[in-house]
């Protein structure tokens, strides 16, 4: 306890090692590196552990992942130092997984595991533990490809991960195979982009970064507030002996009545089952003195009572006396509630303090003037100025939805407060926190990043991608019958009837009346939507009454007959068969192309890549066959 008190004396508060944390905080990773390694120079030991650890942490994100190497020297370098310390060990397991060490991973995951399961990493490397066990698992393979493999744990971890209304598909023979070959494909992509440094771009970057903002603050949500935030026993008694009433069961009587003028003689259980009808009475209604009374009468007996004055013949069923829902009942909901309000304020508290920390202060806020201002906040700390300009950048990527109410001037501060506390949270969570070494910080981090990077390489690779007049033109005349052809049709109001000698009457009115069509439609049609609509109805050359109305007098009501149907109909607008220009469908027509285009091109590099190796597919028809019976 001393040593540590000495460490945090000593390292954390010398000038370099604050420092260096506003450097990493104002994403300066080299200046913040430059002290890190001042202090290299200065301490010894156990605080030297500490500068290397930081300096590990520095490597693996901000240059990840061409880093991981000199991040896992400089871990072992500290571990070497401190053995006991589990934020180097943790570390040292992760960074072996990160470079494929698995087997290491594995050992130093349940070091931790065994030696210090009271740690804040035990359900980290836990976590790890299961990740890195199905790479290890290497008796059975199910497929191959250049010096690679893929196990048959990862593949079932992958059927796994997918949807539950599609997981499925994937259990069949056919179904693993697609599924191979798409873990597969995505590594080879990931390893070409990673060869071709896509990552390394600025614009790349910011991207990747603004992406985890959102991520990283679910997953300093959980391991800070969520993990952290619990709730005891008593909490849960407390809350449900001050709001006893809210749970109150209601008392009620239930009863079966039938009206009963003879005071001589009950009527028949035969005629009193049949007949009389169930009436309830509660404490907390109108009713409560009738539910009083009849609480107090024993069950299923039929006897002679008035209720407001009307002679009943009555048979209480059932009475249900007051009483209180019993704690174990509601324990799961009362808890589950007081977490969550706890979460939530420990979650705005935290995000306030961060502003203070960082020193945000809102500027010209002057409520007279209700225009928003050039300049609206600081952050002090990380020397920045929050513009209009940054308003209306954030204002762009709320959903139109919600726009409205940052609108005002009043929701722009809302509106910069709300995106300074996601700015300022993401630089924490990796500055302080280093919620990237967290297990769920981790994955999120990696598949963030291998997302990101294919995506940039597919469209690097189809950046050039383009439609010509000619090939527009050409697929325009090639599909010009098939996509772009509007066929006959026809607005008209129809009433159908099954009688002929009905349809003609109704035809006769309506002839001398066109103008009650509608009316009439709604009052004798039988039809739902002829009765709906006043028998509107719009029809194409497809319907198979279209050709009897297509001579029609427009607005004349008619009588037709068709598959042993009479229909009266008066055709208010028909339109002939018709093509659609060129210059109509041209951008349809460009996007389609170009989707094309582009989908061949990038198919056609995958299958490059997968053609610069020897795949092998180790899974066996006849072995999924027998799992699927067996199962």
């Amino acid at each position: 306890m001393l040593e540590l008190l000495i460490l945090k004396i000593s390292l954390y508060n010398d000038e370099g090692y604050k420092k260096a944390k506003l450097y990493e905080a104002q994403l300066e990773y080299e200046k913040a590196k430059e002290e890190y390694l001042k202090l290299a120079k200065k301490y010894k030991k156990k605080e030297l552990a500490i500068v290397y650890k930081e300096l590990s942490d520095l490597y693996f994100f901000y240059y990840y992942p061409d880093s991981i190497n000199k991040a896992y020297e400089y871990i072992e370098k500290a571990y070497k130092l401190d053995k006991n310390n589990v934020e180097i060990l943790y570390r040292l397991a992760l960074y072996s997984e990160a470079l494929g060490n698995y087997q290491l991973a594995s050992k130093y995951y349940e070091e931790i595991a065994i030696k210090f399961q009271k740690s804040e990493y035990i359900q980290d490397a836990l976590d790890g533990v299961e990740r890195v066990f199905p790479k290890n698992y290497k008796e059975e393979l199910v497929a191959k490809y250049g010096n690679n493999y893929i196990t048959l744990m990862e593949l079932d971890k992958e059927i796994e991960n997918q949807p539950p209304f599609t997981r499925a598909r994937y259990e069949t023979y056919e179904g693993k195979k697609e599924l191979i070959d798409r873990m597969i494909e995505n590594r080879l992509l990931l390893q070409k982009a990673i060869e071709e440094g896509y990552h390394r771009n600025h614009k790349f970057i910011e991207k990747l970064f603004d992406n985890l903002k959102d991520d990283f603050a679910r997953v300093y949500y959980n391991v800070f507030v969520n993990q952290r935030v619990k709730v005891d026993s008593n909490e849960v008694k407390e809350f449900y002996e001050k709001n006893k009433q809210n749970y109150r069961i209601w008392g009620f009587v239930s009863l079966k009545v039938l009206k009963w003028e003879d005071t001589t003689k009950l009527p028949e259980d035969s005629i009193f089952n049949k007949e009389a009808k169930l009436l309830t009475f509660s404490e907390n209604s109108s009713d409560s003195l009738l539910y009083k009374y009849f609480s107090q009468k024993d069950t299923g007996k039929i006897f002679l009572d008035k209720i407001k004055d009307t002679l009943y013949a009555i048979e209480i069923t059932k009475i249900q006396k007051p009483d209180y829902t019993k704690l174990e009942d509601v324990y799961s909901a009362i808890e589950s509630n007081l977490k969550f309000e706890k979460e939530r304020k420990t979650w705005e508290k935290l995000l306030d303090s961060l502003l203070n920390v960082y020193g945000y202060e809102e500027l010209n806020k002057d409520t007279a003037n209700k225009e928003i201002p050039e300049t609206l906040a600081v952050i002090k700390k990380l020397n920045t100025y929050l513009t209009k300009a940054d308003y209306e950048n954030y204002y762009n990527k709320v959903p139109a939805i919600y726009r409205k109410a940052y609108s005002t001037k009043e929701g722009a501060y809302d509106l910069i407060r709300i995106f300074t506390q996601r700015e300022i949270l993401f630089r924490n969570a990796i500055a302080k926190d280093r919620i990237f070494i967290r297990s769920e910080g981790y994955v999120t981090l990696k598949n963030n990043f291998e997302n990101a990077i294919i995506n940039q390489m597919r469209e690097e690779i189809l950046k050039d991608v383009s439609v010509s007049e000619d090939e527009i033109k050409k697929y325009y005349n090639e599909n010009r019958e098939k996509q772009f052809r509007i066929p006959a049709n026809a607005k008209i109001r129809i009433i159908t009837f099954e009688d002929e000698k009905e349809a003609r009457r109704i035809f006769n009115i309506i002839s001398r009346n066109p103008q009650k069509f509608d009316s009439i439609a709604k009052s004798i049609a039988k039809d739902k939507e002829e009765k709906e609509f006043g028998g509107f109805k719009y029809i194409t050359e497809n319907d198979p009454i279209f050709d009897k109305i297509k001579n029609l007098k427009i607005g004349k009501p008619s009588l037709i007959k068709s598959d042993n149907k009479w229909f009266v109909v008066s055709v208010q607008e028909l339109n002939k068969a018709r093509y659609r220009e060129l210059n109509e469908v041209k951008e349809q027509i460009e996007y389609i192309l170009l989707n094309q285009k582009r989908n061949d091109k990038w198919e056609e590099f995958k299958n490059s890549l997968k053609s610069k190796v020897n795949v092998e597919i180790l899974i066996k028809q006849e072995e999924n066959k027998k799992e699927n019976q067996g199962g």
